[in-house]
């Protein structure tokens, strides 16, 4: 059996792995990759992130906050998704499989005196769901639910996609506040082994439009794809955002990222 402090420890620690994600993956980090699948110009696209254990940049460490910023020309449609997980439901562990844009898992490790036989591994789920903007003028907000089944712990947080008026990024996913966590006790160390995403979503809609005048005017009826992402219509060899992490104590880390792109 797990020890109790333990357990609440990685409550709070089963969110780090969606922050290290984003802070280690610059091109130099060994271990991380960041894809856009397709990394063609033009396409709708889902954003696939794999980790393994050489990527640490947050040394077991959960950010207090997190800001994602994405090159200027990349396009996210939040009518992709038919249904929206409101706060209620977010809290409950609830969010109706129709706000689903992503999902993956993270393997972390607890090592230490106090863990059974001096090391455990843990293997979480984490799904990502559409929300209703707040405020009102950010593009949409984005819940993070993560949990362990072993140990029955759960985590979310809440994000928001803004859209920037200038500059070289065109959005940013922001988590201005995580939750609290409980530190490990003293000599037990959570590091994250591997962490798999992949965050898209696709819908076909039937819209309607009128066209013509006078007395030729009719109504048309088309099918439409929403999709999440879609890749800049440009592409220079690669496609760049940025990573911002803050942490408890002061301090924070920023990552310069890139994945390649294609013309055709």
């Amino acid at each position: 059996m797990l020890r109790r402090p333990l357990r609440f420890a990685l409550a709070g620690a089963l969110l780090a792995p969606l922050a290290a994600g984003a802070g280690a993956a610059t091109a130099q980090a060994p271990g991380v990759s960041v894809q856009l699948q397709p990394d063609v110009a033009g396409r709708a696209s889902s954003l696939v992130v794999a980790a393994d254990g050489r990527a640490r940049p947050v040394a077991g460490r959960v950010p207090s906050s997190a800001v994602l910023s994405v090159q200027r020309g990349f396009r996210v449609d939040p009518r992709s998704r038919a249904a929206r997980c409101s706060s209620r439901q977010a809290q409950d562990f609830a969010c109706p499989e129709a706000s689903r844009i992503g999902s993956g898992q993270a393997v972390v490790t607890a090592r230490g005196l106090l863990v059974p036989g001096g090391a455990q591994q843990f293997t979480a789920s984490i799904a990502l769901f559409i929300a209703p903007p707040v405020p009102s003028a950010d593009v949409a907000g984005v819940v993070v639910a993560v949990s362990e089944p072993s140990t029955g712990r759960r985590a979310t947080a809440t994000g928001r996609i803004v859209r920037r008026a200038r500059g070289p990024y065109g959005y940013e996913l922001r988590f201005d506040r995580f939750p609290a966590a409980q530190p490990p006790p003293p000599g037990v160390e959570i590091e994250l082994e591997r962490l798999d995403l992949r965050v898209g979503a696709r819908r076909t809609v039937t819209v309607y439009r009128t066209i013509g005048s006078g007395t030729s005017r009719r109504r048309v009826r088309r099918r439409v794809v929403r999709s999440l992402i879609a890749n800049p219509s440009a592409c220079y060899g690669s496609w760049t955002a940025r990573a911002a992490l803050s942490f408890p104590d002061g301090s924070s880390l920023q990552s310069d990222l890139s994945t390649p792109c294609r013309r055709s």
